[in-house]
């Protein structure tokens, strides 16, 4: 007894120490995460078939409710969101349903309560708050087959979590913690939540990845290739350990491996011009540099005489990266188009989503999975995790 008493001491003091110095607990986070569903659109069809509340966000108040609500579009408004005929004249709206019964947004169905906002630039964006838990159950089967080993979901699970809990500390302070696409993690509601997936996820529950103690951003992608990449090469992001990349074997018979992208030069320069990147008809594309994983880290494109020096994740996302796979890849103007030949899918940091899936069948359970992608990490409960 005297013994545990002096445990439980130490941990607290720990606790305290640790909180003095600006660090706090995992578990000290909020239990939901904030999701956005839909960001700056003209319109977004909104369905409850059960009773439902309009609430103001932030206050409560209620705005309106009824015993279902018919498939209806949603407005911005110079004087705020209007929701069919009804207009509250105010600049968000909160819907809310019984939890057992959920809402539809954009006909795709969700957990939890939906905000939409009205932003400064007359758009709509809506945000889906829910369980973390619940948010974990959708985004697995969003983002690996439910029919993959279970030690590949759990693998998936952890990582998707500890990089949801990384999110819901760093934007704290803004309107939403995360993304529903592939720029954050897939989410697409509870129409992709299998039985076989929360089974697995479930025995992950509160389960996180962390290095030196503290949960890290744990990247995930679906095909390397034969190594994953140092983040730094990437977001130029501080010094990971765990995130410096590893070599993978595992994924060499993962279909797909190859993959070969053609674009005429019209369309490289529209797609450079609407990300941002201004420039004129595209008449030449070098690579400048590789990172030392081989991957293509910055490229020079030539037009009207000038050389433009662009980064490859940069250019990947313009062109479309779910046709430029990866920035692993060689380029080359052929019959007046630039044929881009590469291998792997995806920005390369962390686990590998195919390679996860050959361990699972050959017998590596979830830990050892992501120890070997995440070097040096160490899964434990959230409780005994630390933020940045």
């Amino acid at each position: 007894m005297k013994k545990a008493a002096i445990i439980f001491g130490l941990y607290f003091f720990v606790l305290s120490f640790l909180r003095c110095y600006g660090q706090q607990i995992a578990s000290e986070l909020p239990t939901d995460i904030r999701v956005a569903v839909v960001i700056d659109a003209n319109q977004i069809s909104v369905q409850v078939p059960s009773a439902y509340r309009l609430e103001l966000p932030y206050t409560g108040e209620l705005l309106r409710s009824g015993p279902s609500l018919h498939k209806t579009m949603v407005y911005p408004e110079t004087v705020g969101v209007r929701i069919g005929s009804f207009n509250p004249m105010v600049f968000g709206v909160k819907i809310i349903a019984p939890p057992e019964k959920g809402l539809y947004v954009n006909e795709n169905k969700i957990r939890g309560t939906l905000n939409i906002i009205r932003n400064k630039n007359i758009k709509l964006t809506a945000i889906n708050t829910l369980s973390l838990e619940d948010y974990i159950r959708s985004v697995v089967p969003s983002e690996i087959p439910k029919d993959w080993p279970a030690e590949a979901i759990k693998a998936q699970a952890i990582a998707s979590r500890t990089f949801a809990m990384y999110k819901m500390y760093v934007n704290r302070d803004k309107d939403f913690d995360v993304r529903s696409d592939i720029f954050s993690q897939v989410y697409k509601g509870k129409s992709v939540e299998y039985e076989s997936t929360s089974v697995a996820i479930k025995e992950t529950q509160g389960l996180v990845l962390v290095s030196e103690s503290t949960i890290f951003p744990s990247f995930f992608h679906a095909l390397c290739a034969g190594k994953t990449e140092n983040v730094m090469q990437i977001w130029g992001k501080k010094f990971i350990k765990t995130l410096e990349g590893t070599e993978c074997a595992f994924c060499r018979q993962a279909p797909r491996f190859f993959w070969e992208a053609s674009f005429t030069p019209s369309q490289i320069t529209s797609s450079l011009n609407k990300a941002g990147i201004r420039c004129s008809l595209i008449n030449g594309i070098d690579i400048s540099e590789h990172t030392p994983s081989g991957r293509v880290k910055e490229l020079i494109l030539k037009s009207k005489g000038k050389e433009i020096l662009v980064e490859a994740t940069k250019f990947r996302i313009a062109v479309g990266p779910d046709v430029l796979r990866s920035t692993n890849f060689s380029v080359q103007k052929k019959d007046s188009r630039y044929i881009f030949k590469g291998q792997g899918w995806g920005h390369g940091v962390g686990l590998c989503q195919w390679g996860a899936y050959f361990m699972a069948k050959q017998g590596y359970n979830a830990k050892q999975i992501l120890q070997f992608y995440y070097p040096s990490s160490q899964v434990v409960h959230f409780s005994k995790a630390m933020l940045p």
